[in-house]
C-alpha cells in the first residue's frame, strides 16, 4: 500500500498492524501534523473560579467514514 511506502516511518505503528487494520481497504487517508504545541490542562475548579457556572461539554456525535472524508475533502478544498 502506497500509505506504508511512504510513510512508514512516520506512522507510529507496525506494519503487522497497520496491514491487520486496513485489510481490505483500497485506501487509507492519512492526516498530517505539521506542529505539535504543548498545552497545559487547566482544571475544573480553576475553571469555575473564573465562570462559576461553567459545564464541560456533554455532547458527543457518531459520524460515518463518509462524513469524516466528506468533510476533510470540503475543508481542504477551503485553502
Amino acid at each position: 500500500m502506497e500509505m506504508w511506502s511512504n510513510y512508514s516511518e512516520y506512522l507510529g505503528i507496525d506494519e503487522l498492524r497497520f496491514s491487520n487494520y486496513y485489510a481490505g481497504r483500497k485506501r487509507a487517508i492519512g492526516i498530517e501534523i505539521e506542529t505539535i504545541k504543548s498545552v497545559t490542562p487547566i482544571n475544573l475548579i480553576s475553571l469555575k473560579k473564573v465562570d462559576a457556572n461553567f459545564h464541560p461539554p456533554q455532547v458527543y456525535r457518531y459520524v460515518t467514514n463518509e462524513q469524516v472524508c466528506e468533510t476533510i475533502t470540503k475543508f481542504l478544498a477551503l485553502k
